[in-house]
């Protein structure tokens, strides 16, 4: 649920995984409202959105307030 992120990334503080794949092939209204609410939180609030994996069935993402900074250890 795009609205639990946007209470718990800019508010709580607390970075979130999401599975954007079900929206994307279900309901493209839905789809664009994330993207939408995504962008608002990373235009207002600072924080950010990564892609952590795009396969045939999952599209991962994990949005991150301002203050957690995610590191790749590749």
């Amino acid at each position: 649920d795009i609205n639990y992120v946007v209470d718990q990334v800019p508010v709580e503080k607390n970075p979130v995984i999401l599975d954007l794949s079900f929206l994307e092939k279900e309901s493209a209204p839905n789809y664009k409202l994330a993207g939408d609410k995504i962008k608002h939180m990373r235009s207002r609030y600072g924080a950010e959105a990564l892609l952590l994996s795009r396969t045939d069935d999952k599209n991962l993402i994990i949005i991150t307030p301002n203050k957690v900074k995610v590191i790749n250890k590749g």
